[in-house]
């Protein structure tokens, strides 16, 4: 298993080029429980408020599947559970660190 800190350059080397230049803010990822009870990931992908425009159906899909193809090169087992995020969400959603 990697470490988040290991989980979040990966999912950031993906975003950059399956989204548009400019759109992501930041990454972060937490451990989480899938629906059948086994471990995985939550990564949210922070895009800057004005983006979502930007961002086509494939772009997103792009994004999820390179995600999940990048982590389990690098070994990881836990699912990726990929979202979005703006930074009105964030703060709408109590997030410390919009």
């Amino acid at each position: 298993m990697l470490t988040l800190d290991q989980i979040d350059p990966l999912v950031g080397e993906v975003a950059a080029t399956t989204l548009a230049s400019g759109v992501v803010d930041r990454i972060f990822s937490e451990p989480t429980i899938d629906s059948r009870g086994h471990e995985a990931l939550r990564i949210t992908i922070v895009i800057e408020d004005d983006a979502l425009p930007k961002i086509s159906g494939d772009a997103a899909l792009e994004t999820l599947v390179g995600v999940h193809r990048k982590l389990q090169e690098a070994g990881e087992e836990r699912l990726p559970i990929v979202g979005y995020a703006t930074h009105e969400d964030l703060v709408e959603g109590g997030d410390p660190q919009p």
